[in-house]
């Protein structure tokens, strides 16, 4: 990868950079695609190489409707917990 050195271009300063060679993109697209080949390839062969049993779920374990114990029992109401009244019809 050649280094561009610090130069004025059209009267703006550019500054140092590395600057990929020609057809290098084309190469390093090959390099990526060859290496995701892979990566799928041996997640594919590590999953197939368990055989076809598989670990067992969880079965339900709540019961619907809902109910509890105490659920006849009355509520207290609940009290206020300001000493002072306030106005709910304004707003």
């Amino acid at each position: 990868m050649p280094k561009v050195r610090e130069h004025i271009r059209a009267g703006h300063k550019v500054r140092e950079h590395n600057r990929w060679g020609w057809g290098a993109h084309r190469e390093m697209a090959v390099f990526l695609g060859i290496g995701a080949l892979v990566f799928v390839g041996s997640n594919a062969a590590g999953s197939s190489s368990g055989g076809t049993t598989q670990n067992p779920r969880p079965g339900h374990t709540g019961q619907y409707p809902v109910k509890f114990q105490d659920s006849d029992q009355k509520r207290p109401l609940p009290k206020s917990t300001v000493s002072y009244p306030i106005p709910w019809d304004r707003g």
